[in-house]
């Protein structure tokens, strides 16, 4: 019987979670991490310890490692996780580190993958699952599934529905886990990658930048999540940081 360690963090950690500690058939989850164990705008993952009798504990890097160590998992399955995990503990899984990523893959590596999805008028984007390596989101490809990215769709929008897409898929690999090893290399030449750094810079808005209306909108959508916002300027009198936030709805022009 496989022994299944969880990485999990926001909506689809809780969701992907739930569905394994509901059918362990031929595997076992013996240990769930969380990096917030209170409930944010995601459910709490802290809620399925009693409903399922096991713990779910807060991550640390060296916590977690003398876990892993003392249960040697077969499968380490990181789920919407932020960390990047050290080649020690990957060492010690004994078939796959799984991880799930929200572009396709190698496009959009690192962090705010569908953000720079929108910003960049993509027309679509998907899920990509990946074997973890020693590289950032570079490894071999298990699946991936795409979805076309609506004119209408913010950051929020777009990664509940890759939420979606995201669950339904694993569902589909984890039943054939043991062919994960014929997985398909990543094209390097396609690949780009984000940082955090880049993201934070990009959410201040030149109000001299040039460009379409068209653009800017996906500037302004890539940078909203339903009522938050990460785009802001500077008014040049007061030097007081402006926010900027945009709502998009589809009008129902029947009569």
């Amino acid at each position: 019987m496989d022994k299944v360690v969880i990485f999990a963090d926001h909506t689809i950690g809780f969701n992907i979670t739930e569905y394994l500690l509901k059918n362990q058939i031929d595997f076992q989850i013996v240990g769930v991490f969380t990096n917030k164990t209170e409930k944010s705008w995601w459910p709490s993952l802290k809620d399925l310890e009693n409903k399922f009798n096991i713990d779910v504990l807060l991550f640390d890097h060296i916590s977690s490692y003398t876990f892993i160590k003392k249960y040697q998992p077969d499968y380490l399955l990181l789920l919407s996780w932020k960390h990047i995990i050290n080649q020690n503990t990957l060492n010690i899984v004994k078939k796959a580190t799984l991880n799930l990523h929200y572009s396709l893959l190698p496009k959009n590596r690192g962090v705010y993958p569908i953000n720079w999805a929108l910003y960049s008028g993509e027309k679509e984007t998907g899920v990509t699952y990946h074997i973890v390596d020693n590289n950032i989101d570079s490894g071999q490809i298990v699946a991936q599934s795409k979805i076309e990215i609506k004119i209408y769709d913010d950051s929020k929008s777009l990664l509940e529905k890759l939420d979606s897409l995201a669950l339904n898929l694993f569902k589909k690999i984890w039943i054939n886990r043991s062919e994960w090893k014929h997985s398909t290399n990543q094209i390097e030449a396609n690949s780009s990658y984000n940082s955090r750094e880049k993201f934070e810079k990009s959410n201040c808005i030149d109000l001299n930048m040039e460009g379409t209306f068209y653009e800017f909108i996906n500037i302004l959508r890539s940078k909203s999540f339903g009522e938050y916002s990460h785009a802001y300027f500077y008014d040049e009198e007061t030097n007081k940081k402006i926010k900027i936030k945009i709502s998009l709805t589809i009008e129902d022009d029947t009569i």
